[in-house]
């Protein structure tokens, strides 16, 4: 999964709830009351999460809503600017 100039946006509640689509600069957001409880996140396996800036847009950001986060197996989350690529003075990579 992975983004340039948007969001990617993970979360996992526990129980009864609900979770709200926010709408904000960068399209939507998940809202989470704080009332709601929070459920473990886990990227296994390979999984990869990235952000990555391309050198004509900004990266995106990364937002995960969890009790706990755990990344085992070779998996991933990137943010940053790709090497290698022309890149503007003003591209900033996102927020994690």
């Amino acid at each position: 999964m992975g983004v340039t100039e948007g969001s990617i946006e993970i979360g996992s509640v526990s129980g009864c709830g609900s979770v709200e689509l926010i709408s904000n600069r960068n399209g939507l957001q998940l809202g989470f009351s704080d009332t709601i409880l929070r459920s473990d996140v886990v990227l296994q396996n390979n999984a990869q999460i990235f952000a990555i800036a391309d050198g004509d847009f900004g990266g995106g950001d990364i937002a995960i809503y969890a009790r706990n986060l755990d990344v085992r197996g070779d998996s991933l989350i990137r943010g940053g600017i790709l090497a290698g690529l022309p890149t503007k003075a003003e591209t900033q990579a996102g927020d994690i």
